[in-house]
């Protein structure tokens, strides 16, 4: 499974490794691996928005719905745009949005 584009460096290979494994383990119901080798990729690329989203699904998936709402917040201060952690954070309901 590609999630990742291309990568020319050593760390960045080895974080998209990790990546993959993760996404790997994740398909195959295995998230406390998915955490691991997620963790290990973000240590080698705390930039990667996109790492901390997936990071935060895996943790909603296994009920850390306060890691992942802080994973999501990160990813979303490195992107806004970062579709996925935009999808991660509730929305309050639109009546709290008027006074």
């Amino acid at each position: 499974m590609k999630l990742l584009p291309p990568v020319t460096g050593w760390l960045e290979r080895k974080a998209h490794e990790y990546a993959e494994r993760a996404a790997e383990a994740r398909a195959g119901g295995d998230l406390v691996r998915a955490e691991t080798y997620y963790l290990r990729a973000q240590a080698l690329k705390p930039g990667d928005s996109s790492l901390k989203s997936l990071l935060g699904q895996t943790y909603y998936e296994l009920g850390r719905i306060e890691d992942a709402r802080t994973q999501f917040k990160k990813a979303l201060e490195l992107n806004y745009n970062d579709p996925s952690a935009l999808r991660g954070l509730p929305r309050p309901p639109i009546a709290d949005c008027w006074p």
